[in-house]
């Protein structure tokens, strides 16, 4: 074992590409989703339909608005339409027009609206107060757990499993296979080996995110690291699983369609409760829901090792799973 991950590590060492795929590309779609997630300055331009004048002198003094237009009839849907406007606020009756479904104008809006009723209507709003999250600000922070985990597990399969199925269509796993070892301590050091740079590249994004990037973890970071390596080692098992049926490195590139892209939608991205035909059931199949969400535990609710054991519980059974089949399978290479 110790012979194969010593080959794997120094294979790695002298492959940038990979050693770049590991290390540098994850920090970078981090920092690029941090800048495009994070705060922005958009302004909005508003209209306001039968808007008394200390309505209008309010908006022309708030935050983030870049133009008031007081009118007194508007046609909604043409002025939006024709981008003369951003959003049209309508007193008469009672209504806000958008052109479309966009958080940074919505969001812009409301707030105006609500320090609106408080300062001149004299009505205080109805505060909105979360158990968890409350402290979050940026949309970067809301995702941050979800980005984590399927950046790490995305990377960590496919640069394992390419790597096998080089090892396999090279012969170097075949001469592996013919000396006197058994295919679990082969297994092992492949498994090893790979999920060390896994490792390593689970802890390097994890603490990029929190020092570098600034973003607040409310739990214990030990935690989350532990959840972030136990998934990069289920990717490099399930890598090494899909990679046994894949002849070539096209052919597993053609297996992610099938293994990330469904995994994606159960992480927490979005929504799943209440899905029709239990659909959302398949969530407990699949190692980036519990690796997300074992993260969203830590980093976002502040739980401890006991609200996540679970989950890490639940990863590591998908190592162990996927260990002994990669094992099994092996036989057609070699009975022993």
């Amino acid at each position: 074992m110790k012979t194969i991950v010593e080959k794997i590590c120094k294979q790695m060492k002298n492959d940038r590409r990979s050693l770049a795929m590991i290390f540098v590309i994850p920090l970078v779609i981090i920092t690029f989703l941090y800048i495009l997630l994070g705060d922005n300055n958009a302004e909005v331009r508003v209209t306001l339909v039968g808007a008394s004048n200390e309505i209008v002198d309010f908006y022309e003094s708030a935050d983030r608005i870049s133009s008031v237009e007081c009118v007194d009839d508007i046609d909604e849907e043409e002025s939006l339409t024709k981008e003369s406007t951003d959003a049209v606020i309508n007193f008469t009756t009672n209504e806000v027009h958008l052109l479309e479904d966009n958080s940074v104008y919505f969001q812009i809006v409301e707030e105006s609206i609500t320090n609106l009723y408080k300062d001149i209507m004299k009505t205080p709003p109805m505060k909105i107060k979360y158990i968890y999250g409350d402290n979050l600000s940026t949309n970067f922070e809301k995702l941050s757990y979800v980005l984590l985990g399927i950046i790490c597990f995305f990377l960590v399969f496919l640069i394992s499993g390419i790597s096998f199925v080089r090892e396999r269509t090279g012969g170097t796993l075949e001469r592996f296979m013919l000396t006197p070892v058994r295919r679990s301590t082969v297994v092992t050091g492949y498994t090893v080996g790979f999920g060390i740079f896994g490792m390593l590249q689970a802890i390097i994004i994890l603490l990029f995110v929190r020092y570098v990037l600034g973003v607040e973890f409310k739990g214990n970071v030990i935690f989350a690291i532990l959840i972030m390596i136990l998934l990069a080692f289920s990717a490099v098992s399930i890598g090494e699983f899909v990679s046994i049926f894949a002849n070539s490195e096209f052919q597993l590139i053609q297996f992610i369609p099938l293994i990330i892209i469904p995994q994606v939608f159960f992480s927490g991205v979005l929504p799943i409760e209440g899905l029709p035909a239990h659909i959302d059931k398949l969530a407990y199949c699949m190692p980036i829901y519990y690796g997300c969400t074992g993260l969203k535990k830590i980093l976002i609710d502040g739980l401890g090792f006991t609200a996540t054991l679970p989950y890490i519980s639940a990863l590591l059974l998908f190592v162990i799973v996927f260990y002994v089949l990669n094992v099994l399978i092996l036989r057609k290479y070699r009975a022993i």
